[in-house]
């Protein structure tokens, strides 16, 4: 034992457990987590902390999906704006090819082709035609004579063409 004072206090631990045992209940109870202090250290409840994560779940996917909306709207602007780019370049096309086929057609009259060959190159109409009319035997006879003049005798078109050539020279 020890003296504090004008009491004794035991040293003996097993002392008090058997004067516990012997009254069957503690002089005072301890009730953990009741009462004003222990709510107010407690903090913020699971309860609210489960209802702010499916909120801010709600918002994202609120979020997520006007994105998408934006996303897929912008893109058929996009497509939309090419489409009518490309219809314009069609019609554009067609109005060319119109012109084009009148211009065309301007060209090849036969009229302005006699008058550009007639006026610009003194030509003349033909007065009289002269016809050839090959036989059965005849081209027999002209194949072996072409068969002659390929081995070096040079034949009546190559004389044309020269003389094209010659005739064209001495214009210019």
């Amino acid at each position: 034992m020890r003296y504090a004072g004008s009491e004794a206090y035991s040293l003996d631990a097993n002392e008090g457990r058997r004067r516990l045992d012997e009254r069957g209940h503690a002089p005072f109870e301890v009730v953990e987590g009741g009462g004003l202090d222990a709510r107010a250290r407690r903090g913020v409840s699971s309860q609210f902390v489960a209802a702010f994560r499916v909120t801010l779940c709600l918002i994202a996917a609120v979020f997520v999906l006007g994105g998408s909306r934006v996303l897929i709207s912008t893109a058929t602007v996009r497509v939309l704006e090419a489409n009518s780019g490309i219809s314009q370049s069609i019609e554009e096309a067609k109005v060319a090819n119109e012109n084009l086929q009148i211009v065309r057609s301007s060209l090849c009259r036969s009229s302005r082709i006699d008058r550009i060959a007639t006026q610009n190159y003194g030509m003349v109409f033909a007065t009289s035609t002269d016809t050839i009319q090959v036989d059965d035997q005849d081209q027999d006879q002209n194949q072996g004579q072409d068969a002659s003049q390929q081995e070096g005798e040079p034949s009546a078109d190559d004389a044309q063409h020269s003389d094209e050539a010659g005739s064209a020279a001495s214009e210019s």
